[in-house]
């Protein structure tokens, strides 16, 4: 009965717009630290049907030991326990699966991604963006199904363009000594911003600095929030009620709202006027945006405007995020390996040497059929995504109201969580087909027939299945772009030694500066 009134004040609290219409506030926070105890008993009481890793805090289950040594940890329990086994981490009990039982997660419309992930992190708090049950993330896969992926090709040219101009906001004219980079996320990420901004809210708000200035601002603070907090995954009610008051007190998050409110807000006005009023001296903007307001309603209760900034939001949020990270360790493995640059920049000289194509167009010259036809450039990605440090992902939260009886004999009861263990997909020899996964190979994948957009049990970087990134064509495509651009134009020079991190949700190194040096074409 208490258990469930707290429940039932959470879910007042996300609901509304401030913590005065939840008059229980804080003897509601009052009584989640006093069931404290009691919420953290997750631990599956029927037959768990797999085997499982001794627990061992009561509070914290096993994360101590985890975040100790993810690797080791995984490597110990998988060895000893096999594919499938259950363990108490993140401040609940997880069923935690790899090889080929990830495909029965992937498959099963019972388990949902978005759910699990909630738990411990939920953008719409975090960001102060509409609620979640209005956001339907089917839509997510439906956008870039539709109005994405079958435009690839044709983005290609713009995405160039503003690379370049953000390349150029960024460092100007280099001479030829060369120029220092502080960090490699910062540098990278403004490119992806304004490149990605171009494609999703159009070329004109593209060039405005202040949001993309806001935007990454806000990128760092939600990066903190990804953090394992072990003191307080224990409780998700109180994961739940901390990511809405940072929704809704961070001068951060107020600002970006702000910044997105002023350039958005008109402009979604702008546009849906033209569209009711059947303008044809109204040039059509060719955008994600467009597309949007097109073919997506708002529900009755919701404002219209409201409800694109929270769609743009999260697109925007996840597209440039990710594809920052990324290519950042993309480049940070190149710096890693200093002869990788070379070879990346003799496949490109002869692959357009092949097609006949100017070379002396520079950026320019390059197409979605030429950056597809670069096997090395592609092995490299696949390669940096295989080891990362990946390793317990995806929580899918098994949403129906029926126990799941795995394949395994795993038994997940409605609203339990199954987790993907990526790390021993990525290094499982036989799934591999190599013995030298502890190494890093940039051309491991060269005439495998294992493109970087190929998701399988051996390769969980995007998901798989129906659950699979239906974004990953477009975020491969900007890490090609970006990194062919940077070949073709520069040398690199590494300025710090790159040491990749080995911890738990944390990629990109501390120090990652490097020199940009311009390439002198014969």
């Amino acid at each position: 009965m208490i258990a469930q009134f707290f429940h039932n004040l959470l879910e007042r609290i996300d609901q509304k717009n401030g913590m005065a219409h939840a008059k229980e506030g804080v003897i509601g926070l009052g009584i989640a630290i006093v069931l404290a105890g009691y919420v953290c008993k997750s631990a599956i009481k029927a037959d768990p049907g797999i085997p499982q890793v001794p627990r061992k805090s009561l509070v914290y289950g096993n994360m101590e030991a985890y975040l100790r040594d993810p690797k080791g940890y995984l490597e110990k329990w998988h060895k000893a326990l096999g594919p499938v086994f259950g363990d108490h981490l993140y401040g609940q009990y997880l069923v935690v699966i790899s090889g080929q039982h990830s495909r029965e997660i992937f498959t099963d419309d019972r388990f949902s991604f978005s759910a699990g992930l909630r738990r411990g992190f939920n953008p719409n708090l975090l960001l102060n963006t509409v609620h979640e049950s209005v956001m339907d993330l089917s839509n997510v896969a439906d956008v870039a199904k539709k109005y994405l992926n079958p435009y690839l090709g044709h983005y290609v040219p713009r995405a160039i363009d503003y690379f370049q101009l953000a390349l150029e906001e960024k460092i100007g004219s280099i001479p030829d000594s060369g120029m220092v980079i502080p960090h490699v996320f910062p540098f990278i990420h403004h490119l992806v911003a304004k490149s990605s901004a171009s494609i999703f809210i159009g070329t004109r708000l593209a060039e405005d600095n202040d949001l993309l200035g806001a935007l990454n601002e806000l990128m760092v603070n939600v990066n903190a929030e990804i953090a394992p907090k072990p003191w307080l995954e224990p409780f998700p009610s109180l994961m739940k009620l901390r990511m809405y008051w940072i929704g809704k007190t961070s001068p951060l998050v107020k600002r970006y709202r702000k910044q997105v409110s002023r350039v958005l807000r008109p402009e979604i006005e702008r546009r849906m006027a033209a569209l009711k009023q059947n303008d044809s001296s109204w040039e059509r903007p060719d955008d994600i945006l467009q597309r949007m307001l097109e073919n997506y309603d708002a529900p009755p209760h919701v404002d219209t405007t409201e409800y694109v900034m929270a769609w743009l939001t999260f697109l925007i949020f996840v597209g440039v995020n990710t594809t920052t990270e990324n290519t950042s360790l993309v480049l940070c493995r190149m710096l890693q390996h200093p002869t990788i640059a070379d070879e990346l920049y003799k496949e490109q000289v002869d692959v357009l040497e092949s097609l006949g194509a100017d070379s002396q167009q520079g950026p320019a010259v390059f197409t979605r059929d030429i950056l597809n036809r670069m096997p090395k450039l592609d092995s490299l990605i696949r390669e940096t995504g295989r080891a990362k440090n990946i390793y317990l992902h995806m929580p899918h939260c098994n949403t129906s109201n029926q126990t799941i009886v795995l394949s395994s004999g795993a038994v997940v009861p409605p609203g339990k969580n199954v987790i993907i263990d990526s790390y021993a997909s990525h290094n499982d020899p036989v799934a591999q087909n190599a013995q030298d996964l502890d190494q890093f190979q940039p051309f491991r994948f060269v005439n495998q027939d294992k493109l970087a957009t190929k998701a399988g049990e051996d390769f969980l970087f995007f998901g798989m299945g129906k659950h699979g990134c239906p974004g990953r064509w477009f975020a491969v495509q900007q890490m090609k772009i970006i990194l062919s651009i940077l070949i073709q134009s520069y040398h690199f020079e590494t300025i710090d030694a790159i040491v990749l991190p080995f911890q738990e949700r944390r990629h990109i190194p501390a120090k990652s500066s490097f020199k940009l040096i311009p390439r002198h074409k014969p």
